[in-house]
């Protein structure tokens, strides 16, 4: 059984993505990234196929077993807009989260995958993963919320903690992504499981990591997700707008301690990554 864990990165450098990778790196056969996004240096909203960088540099540092395969974009045939368009109804197709994970799905079963472990950048698996080869099932995992660091948790928590999770699939080639990366796919009866976890860390920054940091990290993610779902365009708005949040998210986080562990590989300092994916 060939399991392949697909993710997509793009438009800015999330610095969960190479935890992400070490998660998994051991329990799955091949893990396939799609890099690519707008450039937040010089915004166009028709050139959305820049890969990010340090994602080429962190996968490459990690790969220590030829596992990873990356994958850029070129043009797309597919109307590429953003989910603030769609919603006004001024055009239609998907946005390039749509187009980035549905290429990620389709080039994993063309590799030859038989499950598929669908995770965002953001998102760090905890080790039950090492169960699912037993249990083969499509599932959508248990998520945790953290905010500020992987000690701290949301104060409003979802409607339910498997809103927007890992899950699991039987892909097949013309499965399809929807804007947001919601899934259009063939095996689409996934089921809510307490037997595998996932800490979300999309409002949280590693613990090494400088208020300057944090602040930018949120300020990057924030401006993609302005552009697409607020303005559409990449208008000064955008900019300002994700800056205050951002500030807003670390000066004044709202956070309570967390009532469960972090992730395993998260305890971690960055530099440590390789060795950890080695000793695999």
């Amino acid at each position: 059984m060939k399991l392949a864990s697909i993710l997509t990165i793009g438009t800015y450098y999330s610095p969960w993505l190479p935890y992400n990778i070490a998660s998994v790196y051991k329990y799955v056969d091949q893990i396939v990234v799609v890099n690519a996004g707008y450039d937040l240096n010089k915004p166009d909203s028709k050139v959305y196929n820049i890969p990010v960088k340090q994602a080429s540099e962190d996968i490459k540092e990690l790969d220590v077993n030829g596992k990873i395969l990356e994958v850029h974009i070129g043009d797309c045939d597919a109307p590429v807009t953003t989910q603030y368009a769609i919603n006004k109804g001024l055009a239609a197709g998907t946005d390039i989260r749509g187009i980035t994970i549905t290429l990620a799905s389709r080039k994993a079963c063309e590799l030859g995958a038989e499950w598929i472990l669908k995770t965002d950048s953001d998102q760090v698996l905890y080790d039950d993963i090492k169960n699912f080869r037993n249990d083969l099932k499509s599932y959508m995992f248990y998520q945790y919320e953290f905010t500020q660091d992987v000690y701290h948790m949301v104060s409003a928590r979802p409607d339910s903690p498997y809103n927007d999770s890992v899950f699991t699939y039987i892909p097949h080639p013309h499965d399809t992504f929807t804007p947001c990366g919601s899934p259009a796919i063939v095996n689409d009866a996934r089921q809510p499981t307490p037997n595998y976890h996932v800490a979300h860390l999309r409002s949280a920054n590693p613990i090494e990591y400088t208020r300057e940091q944090s602040i930018n990290h949120f300020k990057d993610r924030l401006s993609f997700s302005y552009f697409t779902n607020v303005y559409g365009d990449w208008v000064e708005p955008v900019f300002i707008d994700a800056l205050n949040t951002a500030e807003h998210m670390v000066l004044n986080p709202g956070v309570a301690p967390s009532e469960v562990p972090p992730p395993e590989v998260t305890k971690l300092s960055r530099d440590k990554l390789r060795e950890y994916v080695a000793k695999i």
